[in-house]
Formats: C-alpha cells, sequence, structure tokens
C-alpha cells in the first residue's frame, strides 16, 4: 500500500513537471514575438500574444491528452504552430529536433525520389545521388502508380514512402521495386550536372545556401571553373528549383561570381525600409553586409541601423556572360533574392514557376524548457529589393513560364533544362 501511494505520488509529481516545462515552452514563443519578431510593434501582434499567453494552459491540456498518439513535447510543437500560422508570413514556426536537423544539414528519413504531378500522373523527376530510390534503380521519368498497393495521391509523398513501389517504366514496362525509407543525408554542395550540358553551356545546380554548402572546397572548385568559363566566352544555366535558402552572405558569394557590379540588390530592415538617400550617407561599409557567415555580425548591423544594406562582394574576376536561372514554387528565402538579382542582371533570364514568397531574415532560438534540440523560428527583418520590390508572399516573376508535358518529363533529358538551354541560345544573340 504504501509503494502504491509513493508510486502515485511520484507520478502525479511528474506530469505536474511535465506540465510546468510545456507551460513555459509556450510562453516563451509567444513571448518572443514581442521582443524580437519584425511586427512586434502592431496592435494585431500584441493582441495575439495576449490571447496565446491566455490560452496557453488549455493548449498544453491539449498537448498533454495526445499521448497515444505522439509525445507531448511533439504535440505542443504542432499546436504552436497552428496557432502561428494565423500570422501570415514565411520563417514564423517552432521545430522538433528531427525537423530542426533536417532544415539545417539535410538529414532526414527519405527515400531520396522527388516527383510532380503531370497530366494527372505522379511522375519521378529527380532521384537524389546515394538515396535508397538510386540504389533501387529508380528513375527519372519513372511513373509511381502505388506503394503496396495503396494510389500515390501527392508527390511529396514519395519522400518517406516505404514499400514495394509499382512503377512503370518510361519503355511502358510495369515493374514493382521494394523502396525503403532511410536516415539519409542529402548533398547540400553545388554541382555541375554534366548529363544535362550541351557544347559551350554548363548546368550547375545549386540545391542550397547554407554556409557549409558555399564553404566547401567543392565550391571554391566550381567558382574557379566559372572564371575559366568567361575566358573561353560559355553559358551558363543555374538550376535552383527546390532551394530552401540559407545564409545571405553564401548566397552573396554565389551572386558575386556571376555578378559583377557592386550596386545594392536590396535591403533588410526592421521599422521602415531605408531610402537609397540613407544609405549613401551612412559610412560606406556601415550597413553593407560583412563577407562573414556568423550570424553575430548581421545581428549587430540590424540592431545598430535597423537595416543591412545586401551588395555583392568585392571579386577579383567574375562571370559576366549570358545566364539563365531556373526557379520553381520550391524556390525559397535568399534563394528568391538571387533569382530577382539575376532577373535585374545583363544577359539573364529566369525561367520556371514563380517562387515560393517566403523572404524575411529569421533568427533561431532554441526552446529550452522543451530541451535546447526543440527550436523557433522568428522573422526579425523584412526584405526590399533596391528597386522597391517586395518579395514576401509575391515570390519572383520569372521571365518565362515553363508548362509541363508528360511525354517531354518522360525523356532522360530535363526539359526545363532543355528550355534553358534553347533560352541561352537567343540570349547570346
Amino acid at each position: 500500500m504504501i509503494v502504491t501511494t509513493l508510486l502515485g505520488v511520484s507520478s502525479l509529481s511528474f506530469f505536474a513537471v511535465e506540465k510546468s516545462s510545456l507551460l513555459r515552452a509556450q510562453r516563451d514563443v509567444c513571448g518572443r514575438l514581442l521582443t524580437d519578431f519584425v511586427k512586434r510593434q502592431e496592435i494585431a501582434t500584441r493582441k495575439f500574444v495576449e490571447i496565446c499567453l491566455e490560452e496557453s494552459e488549455q493548449d498544453v491540456d491539449r498537448a498533454l491528452s495526445m499521448r497515444k498518439f505522439m509525445s507531448p513535447k511533439r504535440a505542443l510543437i504542432e499546436i504552436l504552430n497552428q496557432r502561428l500560422s494565423a500570422i501570415r508570413i514565411s520563417h514564423l514556426g517552432a521545430y522538433a529536433p528531427n525537423e530542426t536537423v533536417a532544415l539545417w544539414t539535410g538529414e532526414s528519413v527519405d527515400t531520396g525520389a522527388r516527383g510532380r504531378i503531370v497530366d494527372g500522373e505522379i511522375i519521378v523527376t529527380r532521384v537524389l545521388p546515394g538515396s535508397a530510390s538510386e540504389k533501387s534503380g529508380l528513375t527519372a521519368g519513372d511513373l509511381v502508380v502505388a506503394v503496396d498497393g495503396n494510389p500515390i495521391q501527392d508527390p511529396d509523398e514519395l519522400r518517406e514512402a516505404s514499400g514495394f513501389w509499382e512503377i512503370i517504366r518510361p519503355d511502358e514496362t510495369r515493374v514493382n521495386v521494394l523502396i525503403r525509407a532511410e536516415v539519409f543525408q542529402e548533398s547540400l554542395v553545388p554541382r555541375w550536372v554534366e548529363s544535362q550540358e550541351k557544347k559551350g553551356i554548363r548546368v550547375l545546380r545549386i540545391p542550397s545556401f547554407l554556409a557549409q554548402a558555399i564553404e566547401s572546397d567543392e565550391w571554391t572548385r566550381i567558382q574557379d571553373e566559372i572564371i575559366e568559363m568567361q575566358k573561353r566566352g560559355d553559358r551558363l544555366v543555374i538550376d535552383i528549383r527546390g532551394n530552401g535558402g540559407g545564409s545571405f552572405p553564401a548566397m552573396l558569394r554565389v551572386l558575386s561570381t556571376v555578378s559583377c557590379g557592386r550596386e545594392p540588390i536590396g535591403w533588410l530592415y526592421r521599422d521602415s525600409p531605408p531610402s537609397e538617400a540613407a544609405g549613401k550617407e551612412s559610412a560606406e561599409s556601415a550597413m553593407v553586409m560583412r563577407n562573414d557567415v556568423a550570424a553575430e555580425p548581421q545581428l549587430e548591423i540590424l540592431e545598430k541601423y535597423n537595416a543591412i544594406e545586401l551588395k555583392p562582394f568585392a571579386q577579383p574576376a567574375c562571370f559576366k556572360g549570358p545566364v539563365v536561372v531556373v526557379v520553381d514554387q520550391h524556390t525559397a528565402s535568399v534563394s528568391e533574392i538571387f533569382a530577382q538579382a539575376i532577373k535585374e542582371r545583363p544577359l539573364s533570364y529566369v525561367m520556371g514557376w514563380r517562387t515560393a514568397g517566403h523572404v524575411v531574415m529569421a533568427r533561431w532560438f532554441q526552446i529550452q524548457a522543451l530541451s535546447p534540440d526543440y527550436t523557433v523560428s522568428i522573422p526579425v527583418a523584412l526584405y526590399r529589393s533596391a528597386k522597391g520590390q517586395e518579395l514576401e508572399r509575391l515570390g519572383v516573376s520569372p521571365d518565362q513560364i515553363l508548362t509541363d508535358s508528360l511525354k517531354a518529363w518522360r525523356s532522360p533529358k530535363d526539359p526545363w533544362i532543355l528550355e534553358a538551354t534553347r533560352t541561352l541560345r537567343i540570349v547570346s544573340k
């Protein structure tokens, strides 16, 4: 009897501690909107925080009630994101540990297959090197009919669909292939896609602008090759489809290789966008983003001036030849700034679909009450281009919108890259 009583007290104590930590976490996330959020001074933000804090215990009780289906911590992350989605701005969200790792390293449970719906069919458009899909023989151009007999309705399902995939090959052969999603780290390093290239036209795939991707030795080699291309008179296709962004300085390093000007491309700002005159009146380098991928220097400038000027870094040489950038609806964040800057560059063209419209500067915080592995992303600055264009919720409009054809996607060549190479010949004339 005494043992039972002690166990009961211990259990109650555990749940009290657990509830307390969840409450602190929920209130910390909501409270950060008043201290760090770029729109912290707006009445709507203050009202949101007031309600969020008032209903924090209700949210936590709901998270605890979902214990049979997921951990209360994971449930609270979902509940928080439901609340935060009411504020219509990108990069505002809470993340569980596996989601944080996936965003910053590219590591997740993944099959490595990427696809889209074309003419009502789910078609594989890309297979990541080294992934389970590549090892199983899946190739771009395959149609996915079902997995374990269950029809595939959404191409995003391909990422985690484990089982026997019913495939129709481009030659119309129907096969079953066993593919299991596994812990896989997608390579974020830029690379040449030689299989898609033509004489005098190189194709560069940039999957991410995260710092580790652009600080790699491979990027240094690619940068040297781009300069050699300038000497040969070659042309360049840059594929940033699905590039979710990354580091502002890392993106500017890539832009500096293909944009020879030193004029500002835009501003990150907190309260109101600075005028061009304000930038000229400031010290030459005071408000300019440093060529340093660490977050602290960026935040110091933002704190001091309420704005950061973005412009290409000085380079000993750069590529002045024709460039086509290929984008899609998953091209986001600093990738959109890159695409817009290229669009305004001479001898340049942007092709594909309108980009995501997720263009703010965000700061990441640990949700300590849950554990340092749980994080929250808070937008701390907005972006406006040098020509006064806002990209948040609008995205970058391509110079040419590309359409899909099932027949074209079932060929060995990527049809969007093919169209880009055709356009380069026209731009070059």
